[in-house]
C-alpha cells in the first residue's frame, strides 16, 4: 500500500531510542496486528478496505458456526478470509521484525494476526500466534461446553492466582478442561499444565471431577488438524476458496465438525493451547518494553488492552507503530507513537538496531597491556595488545 501525504516521517529520536533500549538488552515484547500485512494484501479489521462491519462482531462467533456449520463456511468464513491464504508473503515490515530478533534474543513477538506472515523459525517461546492461524483446524464436540456455559468462557480476572500482574486467559477453566482429556489418556502423572506440583487435596479434586467429565478430543484442546486431515477430502479444495462447500468439514479423530483454529469473539484463549495465553502472560509479565504494531485499540481486543493496562500500571516504556490509533500518555504512563506504515518504519527501526549492534560489536577498549573487547555492553575475551590494534 502506496504511503499517504498525510503520514508524517517517524522522529529519529523515537526510533533510535527504541533501537538502543532493543540492544541493550531490554526484555521487550512486540505485539503486531493486521496493520503490518495491509503491504502483504490482508485486508485490515478497521480503517479504508477494512473487513469489519456491524455484522462482523455477531457471525464471526463460536455460537454462529455451531447453529449451521456448512451455512456459516460458505456465507462468512469462506467469502472473508479464504482469499488471506493466497499469494500472501512477508512484507518487509515483517522481515524488519525477523531480522531485529535475530540481533537481539531479548525480543519476543506476540501476533493477533492469523495470516502466518511472520517467520516461526524461532524458539516457540518467542514467537506466539494468540488468535490462531489460517489453514489449521480445531473440532467443536457435538456438546459445545464453549458454548452452553458461557461463564466458563469469559476470561475474566475473577481467577486463581489473583496476584499474577497479567490476566489474559482463565487457568482454572483451562486446567479443569485438559485434566479431562489427559487423564482419559492416562498420562496425568507426566503431565501438569500449571508446572508445579499439585497436592493430595488438589489430584483428589481433579479424579473426582474427571468421573463425571466429557473427555475432550485432542483436537479440541491441544493439537491443531492440518488441512490435508480435514474429512472428508471433497471440503479440502473449498476451504481454500475453490467452490462452495458441499459438507460439512470434520475431525478426522472424533468426527466432530471442525471450525478454523482461530480466536472467535466469543472464545476465550483458554480454549486451544494454540493461542499459549500462559506463555503470552509471563511474556507481558516480566517486559521491560512494549511496542505495538498496527493493532487497535479499541472494539474489545482483549489481549491489547490487557498489556496497554498493565504496561500502565508497571510503568514500561511503550512504543506505538501505527496509522491510525494513537495511544495517548498521560503523566503516569510514556508513550511515544511513531506514525506511518509499518513496512517503513520497522524498517528504519532495523536499520537502527543494526548500525547500533554494529557500533558495539566493533568497540574496542585499551587498558594497559591488555585488551577488553565488548559485546553488548559485556566482556567478551582477553587478549596481548598487539601492535595493528587501533583504540577506537
Amino acid at each position: 500500500m502506496a504511503p499517504s501525504k498525510k503520514h508524517k516521517r517517524p522522529r529519529r529520536g523515537c526510533v533510535q531510542e527504541l533501537a538502543r533500549l532493543l540492544v541493550d538488552g531490554k526484555r521487550t515484547v512486540i505485539v503486531t496486528g493486521a496493520g503490518i500485512s495491509v503491504a502483504s494484501g490482508v485486508r485490515p479489521f478497521r480503517g479504508p478496505n477494512g473487513i469489519w462491519n456491524s455484522s462482523l462482531s455477531s457471525r464471526s462467533t463460536r455460537a454462529a458456526f455451531v447453529k449451521s456449520p456448512q451455512e456459516w463456511y460458505n456465507n462468512f468464513w469462506i467469502p472473508t478470509f479464504s482469499s488471506s491464504l493466497e499469494n500472501r508473503k512477508p512484507n518487509a515490515g515483517h522481515e524488519a521484525i525477523h531480522e531485529i530478533m535475530r540481533t537481539c534474543s531479548n525480543v519476543s513477538l506476540v501476533t493477533q494476526n492469523i495470516d502466518g506472515l511472520h517467520p516461526t523459525i524461532f524458539a516457540k517461546n518467542r514467537v506466539m500466534e494468540a488468535h490462531g492461524r489460517l489453514g489449521w483446524y480445531k473440532c467443536v464436540p457435538f456438546e459445545d461446553d464453549d458454548d452452553v456455559s458461557q461463564e466458563e468462557n469469559i476470561d475474566s480476572d475473577d481467577d486463581e492466582d489473583e496476584d499474577r500482574l497479567v490476566h489474559l486467559g482463565h487457568r482454572r477453566h483451562s486446567r479443569a478442561l485438559r485434566r479431562a482429556y489427559y487423564e482419559s489418556i492416562k498420562t496425568e502423572k507426566e503431565y501438569n499444565y500449571s508446572g508445579e506440583s499439585e497436592d493430595s487435596s488438589s489430584t483428589e479434586l481433579s479424579r473426582s471431577s474427571s468421573n463425571t467429565a466429557r473427555i475432550p478430543c485432542r483436537y479440541e484442546l491441544v493439537d491443531a488438524i492440518p488441512l490435508n486431515q480435514v474429512q472428508p477430502p471433497s471440503v479440502r479444495p473449498a476451504l481454500l476458496g475453490n467452490g462452495p462447500l458441499r459438507s460439512i468439514p470434520r475431525c478426522p479423530s472424533c468426527h466432530a465438525p471442525c471450525a478454523p483454529l482461530a480466536l472467535l469473539f466469543d472464545e476465550a484463549y483458554h480454549s486451544h493451547d494454540a493461542y499459549q495465553f500462559e506463555r503470552i502472560e509471563n511474556l507481558l509479565e516480566h517486559a521491560q518494553v512494549l511496542v505495538f504494531v498496527g493493532t487497535s485499540f479499541q472494539g474489545g481486543v482483549r489481549l491489547t488492552q490487557v498489556a496497554l493496562e498493565h504496561a500502565r500500571k508497571s510503568g514500561l516504556d511503550v512504543f506505538n507503530f501505527n496509522i491510525y490509533d494513537r495511544v495517548q500518555q498521560s503523566s503516569e504512563f510514556r508513550v511515544q507513537n511513531v506514525l506511518g506504515p509499518a513496512q517503513e518504519t520497522l524498517v528504519k527501526l532495523q536499520q537502527a538496531v543494526q548500525e547500533l549492534h554494529a557500533e558495539r560489536q566493533e568497540r574496542k577498549v585499551v587498558f594497559g597491556k591488555e585488551v577488553v573487547i565488548y559485546t553488548n555492553g559485556n566482556k567478551r575475551r582477553r587478549g596481548k595488545r598487539e601492535k595493528d590494534l587501533k583504540r577506537v
